[in-house]
Parts: structure tokens; sequence; C-alpha cells
């Protein structure tokens, strides 16, 4: 099922499509619109789905992004790797989660999913690019240690970090809510009353709901 599709805005040269799929319903975004229909595939859950829709569109994908490590983000990204062999690029404390199904929570809920190890491993201020367009990595620990948000202009993909009306959890092996709280507040400067929050699930392509996200964070006290 494909949710939220092609929100777009007038100062950017791509389009985003989300796919809700996946055991949890999770985003999926798809970043294309270049010229050799290339994409980016931000937390693949399923596979076969996402596949659908990209073969439909005739995309060929570049990266495969995981914003975190669990299961649910990962679990598609053996078979888009088989079929369209993109790099797989994950936080570096995440990158172990991988192929650990006690790390990604998988063993949990009775799948043990292993997915390919990582071809890169991001880190702070390294960027990816498609067509012409930049998108920077900002490490974002706190939902899990090697969590990170995908930043460009004024989109930011932030996985379970952050939502339209929230914070993510921190309660899962992993987490820790002084470091989320922190990671939200470094990159506050670049948060403007027109970003577009594309989470990890839930509503995705709005603007941040200040007074129900943000305000948790200057209230919260160390």
């Amino acid at each position: 099922m494909i949710l939220f599709k092609v929100m777009r805005n007038l100062n950017a040269s791509f389009r985003i499509d989300t796919i809700l799929n996946g055991e949890i319903d999770t985003n999926t975004h798809i970043i294309s619109n270049t010229p050799d229909n290339t994409c980016i595939v931000i937390d693949p859950a399923d596979g076969k789905a996402i596949s659908k829709y990209l073969d439909e569109r005739e995309l060929t994908v570049k990266y495969i992004v995981n914003t975190h490590g669990h299961f649910d983000h990962i679990s598609g990204n053996k078979f888009l790797k088989e079929k369209y062999n993109p790099l797989i690029c994950i936080g570096a404390e995440d990158a172990e989660y991988l192929t650990s199904p006690a790390l990604n929570m998988s063993e949990f809920v009775g799948i043990s999913y292993v997915s390919p190890k990582s071809d890169i491993v991001l880190k702070n201020n390294d960027h990816l690019e498609l067509g012409e367009n930049r998108f920077f990595v900002k490490e974002t620990p706190g939902h899990t240690p090697g969590s990170i948000t995908l930043i460009t202009g004024n989109f930011f993909f932030s996985g379970d970090l952050i939502f339209t009306e929230g914070l993510g959890r921190t309660d899962l092996p992993g987490g820790d809510s002084l470091q989320l709280v922190a990671s939200v507040r470094s990159f506050w400067t670049a948060l403007k009353m027109d970003s577009m929050i594309y989470p990890g699930h839930g509503e995705c392509g709005k603007k941040l709901l200040f007074e129900n996200s943000m305000k948790k964070i200057f209230l919260y006290r160390y």
C-alpha cells in the first residue's frame, strides 16, 4: 500500500514516496527522480512489496539506508540486495545489528532475520549523492546506539528518533533517553518551522508539530 505519495517541496529536485509495509507497519521512504532512474530506499521492511513498486516505476536501487538496525527497518535488505545489488548503508554503531537476530530483535518475534553485511558504514557528516542532491548523515543515538538521521535541505529522515508528534522509544535494549534528547537537541538549530519529518512509523511528510515534540525536549531535565 502506498501512502503519502509524491510529497514534494517546491525547491526539491527529488521525489519521495512512502510505502507502509512489513510486520509492524514500517514507513519505507523511496527517494527518486534522477535521469538514470536510480533511487535511495530508506528502511526497507518487506523487500518483495518494495520491489514490486520499484519495478512499476522502473527504478534501480543505488543505496539502501538503514536508519538503525532493528529488524523492522532492515528485513527487506536481503531481497533488495540480491535483486538490485545496492550498497547497504548503516550507522557505525549499529552495523553488527544486521547479522545478529538478538541485536536486531528479530529473534524475539520468532523471525531470526540476518541481513547481508553493510557495504558502507555511515558516520557524522558523511553524505550520499543521488543525482544533483546530497543527503547528509547525522549520528543521532538514543533509540539505538547507531541510529542516524538523513538530512537534505528541510527534509529529515529520522527513523525512530523523532516523529511528527513525539519522540522515539528508549526502553528497548540499547536505548538511552539521555542520548536521544541530546541527539535531537544537537540538530535543533537546523530544524525550522517548515521542516518536513519522514519518520520510521506514523504520519510523515508533515511539518514538525513543535508543541507535541520539541516542547518535550526542552522540558526534559538531565
